[in-house]
């Protein structure tokens, strides 16, 4: 049984690895921040909403293929997010969130 359940977990780390390639371009959204004379308030959110857009690509990457509602899901968050650094944080980049979005999309069956 445990060989089965490594080779399932396998695919998934699969998804996770190809996927995370492409955060990448969240470069030029923290550096415009980093740029950006900021409160330590927002900094704070800033960085919390990063890491939640993070540990939500993921969540949303991990097996693709049989999970079509995590797919949903994940768009649905990351496009929340995306909007939400851009009116709350004025950050100009943070609609470039958004590319990410697209491949989720289309996964769905």
């Amino acid at each position: 049984m445990r060989g089965a359940s490594l080779d399932a977990n396998k695919g998934q780390w699969r998804w996770i690895i190809a996927s995370s390639v492409w955060l990448v371009y969240l470069a030029y959204p923290i550096a415009e921040f980093t740029r950006r004379p900021e409160t330590l308030a927002q900094d704070i959110v800033a960085g919390v909403m990063l890491a939640v857009y993070v540990a939500v690509y993921f969540w949303a990457w991990s097996r693709p293929q049989t999970r079509p509602g995590r797919l949903k899901a994940g768009a649905a968050g990351l496009t929340a997010l995306s909007v939400a650094a851009m009116w709350g944080l004025t950050l100009p980049y943070a609609l470039g969130g958004l590319v990410f979005v697209g491949p989720l999309l289309g996964f769905i069956r």
